[in-house]
């Protein structure tokens, strides 16, 4: 099925606007229908010899090829200044999301005139976070104005396996395997090969070819080498193969593993199960796990009963009876001399008139206390599970009699139901608490009502 992904059609982005814009693979001159600007289009070129990052592997035996990259493996991944806070979450806000195109423009716009290599940098980046949040054309146009633009053939490359990617997605095989052609599958710089085995794998996936895949990503983790950036979709990728090759119960393991890791990867199987997304990756797996290993967690914060509230109840009854009699006897001559003390039917005019005191405060801590095993009950049946993000955390020293305890205070993002919100909390534990992701499980009809555990391993936030 012929898609926007073609290699037989080009679409670049407007130098003005941005908006897709239909160009021939040959130069002219082309007005956009958006914004009305004039775009001069150079003749596309698939290669550029000569280019940075263009490197001949042949003479590279694969055992080598493999040590290269596993040497780069332990080097962590910088993103350019200015750009973590569109890398912080999984989404990003409509906000975050126009900032980051007119960055794009910008990057793009110093880099035709012959900006610095950091300045090239920082598009390939700003790409990289763009194009899965756009429409087909329009991240088909991000992606291949990039390439022809970008002066790292490292780059290019990298960027061509995501349209490939993104054409895979979008139902063109073809168009995939096109953009895959111009790529070198032995590099020897591990973001391009990550890149390239990404790719490849849901080229083959989509053909059905599931050992294939197994063969190019490896059996279990470690086998090959993948940057960490691209680890969570290496492992989906993984572990859809097994599934799809008899093997649920080490692709349910294998997945498993690495969600109780990284509790953002499990945010991010849980918004896939939501979106119903085309051809999901391991469903079987990720529902499986998902549910273990919520499961998990729960025995850990979630409510198991209500014996503690329902005791509560009883006891605070009791106490409640014994002070109001005690009160009767107490505060009444006090109040109204001893000779009132008799007044009243059968001389209990006191403990009538503090029955009807403490009755009524008594029906409005019942009323608490019902409302708090109410919560309970939503948490334990509805709650919906979610995390809070630690945006920052502070610990200060509470010294009491006998010990002395941590209590860590906390500024908090919450996403529920009614939206986003930022908040205030503390926590008193041994335990440090950094910023990051945390799971909790949130009352449906009262936000403020959540569990949360902060005992978990937690993804940093940055």
């Amino acid at each position: 099925m012929a898609t926007v992904f073609s290699r037989s059609t080009r679409v670049l982005a407007c130098n003005n606007c941005g908006a897709p814009l239909d160009v021939g693979v040959q130069a002219g001159a082309h007005r956009c229908a958006y914004c009305q600007a004039t775009n001069q289009v150079s003749d596309r070129v698939d290669s550029m010899p000569g280019a940075p990052g263009l490197v001949d592997t042949s003479s590279v035996s694969e055992a080598e090829r493999i040590q290269r990259l596993r040497e780069q493996d332990a080097k962590v991944w910088q993103t350019p200044p200015g750009l973590e806070d569109y890398l912080l979450g999984d989404d990003l806000t409509a906000e975050k999301l126009a900032a980051a195109r007119q960055q794009w423009l910008t990057a793009r716009r110093a880099l035709q005139t012959g900006a610095s290599f950091a300045e090239a940098e920082r598009l390939f980046h700003l790409t990289l976070i763009l194009a899965p949040t756009l429409p087909d054309r329009e991240c088909r146009a991000l992606l291949e104005s990039a390439i022809e633009l970008l002066p790292d053939e490292g780059f290019r490359q990298v960027l061509r396996c995501r349209l490939a990617q993104a054409a895979v997605i979008a139902g063109d095989v073809a168009a995939a395997e096109e953009w895959l052609a111009l790529v070198n599958p032995r590099p020897l710089m591990l973001l391009t090969d990550t890149a390239y085995r990404i790719a490849a794998s849901h080229v083959l996936r989509a053909k059905g070819l599931y050992p294939n895949v197994l063969a190019i990503l490896g059996h279990r983790a470690g086998d090959v080498p993948i940057l960490d950036a691209f680890e969570f979709e290496a492992v989906l990728l993984r572990c859809d193969a097994m599934e799809n090759t008899g093997q649920l119960p080490a692709a349910a393991a294998a997945l498993r593993e690495h969600l109780l890791r990284d509790a953002r990867a499990l945010w991010k199987v849980q918004s896939a199960l939501r979106s119903g997304a085309r051809a999901p990756l391991c469903p079987n797996a990720c529902t499986a796990m998902h549910a273990q290993v919520w499961d998990e967690l729960d025995l850990k914060f979630r409510p198991k009963s209500f014996g503690g509230w329902i005791l509560g109840a009883f006891a605070t009854g009791g106490v409640g009876s014994a002070l109001l009699f005690a009160t009767g006897f107490v505060l009444w001559p006090v109040l109204f001399g001893t000779a009132q003390l008799n007044c009243g039917k059968n001389g209990n005019g006191a403990i009538a008139v503090n029955t009807g005191i403490w009755g009524t405060l008594l029906f409005f801590v019942c009323l608490a206390l019902i409302g708090g095993i109410l919560g309970e009950v939503r948490l334990k049946k509805a709650g919906i599970r979610s995390f809070v993000r630690v945006l920052s955390a502070k610990s200060e020293l509470v010294r009491g009699k006998n010990s002395t305890s941590t209590r860590w205070n906390l500024v908090i993002e919450v996403s529920s139901m009614k939206g986003l919100s930022k908040e205030s909390t503390s926590v008193t534990q041994d335990t440090p608490v950094a910023p990051g992701y945390y799971p909790c499980i949130i009352d449906p009809i009262n936000p403020k009502n959540r569990s949360v555990w902060f005992g978990v391993p937690i993804q940093p936030a940055s």
